[in-house]
């Protein structure tokens, strides 16, 4: 039996989740049941009460900090998010030609535009909370 979540102990026809944390894959597993044939066999277990205070982004209550500390949360968790994030602040230097890479330090519109643009590709991952407000002023307001 692979470990769960982790690609490299099955094949590639094996789905799996991609970019969620471990806990999430431990509590819910469905397989084929080993004595009825073409039935699945689903085990669901109650997250436990500790992980339910776990969190993330602690330190972030709405808005731009809330999105910077995506990003920092998104760089601890994903080398492909951290590496996607170092290649659009290299893109983006500032007028004096300084690639600045923490996201507080950014103009929130860059900030923003990014964890947009990522959050498909990332979908599911641990930094990226449900319901995550991507809308800017201007789309607030009916702009684009």
């Amino acid at each position: 039996m692979p470990i769960l979540g982790d690609v490299r102990y099955v094949d590639d026809a094996q789905p799996t989740l991609r970019n969620a944390p471990l806990l999430l894959a431990a509590l819910e597993v469905s397989l084929p049941h080993p004595t009825r044939e073409g039935s699945t066999l689903h085990v669901c277990i109650d997250e436990p009460r500790r992980f339910r205070a776990f969190e993330l982004l602690p330190e972030a209550a709405s808005g731009d900090a809330l999105l910077a500390a995506v990003v920092r949360a998104g760089q601890r968790r994903s080398e492909a998010w951290k590496a996607r994030w170092a290649a659009a602040c290299a893109e983006a230097p500032d007028e004096r030609g300084y690639v600045e890479k923490d996201a507080a330090k950014r103009d929130p519109a860059f900030v923003r535009a990014f964890v947009r643009g990522a959050a498909p590709e990332f979908e599911g991952g641990a930094w990226l909370p449900p319901g995550l407000d991507l809308g800017g002023e201007a789309e607030a307001a009916g702009g684009t």
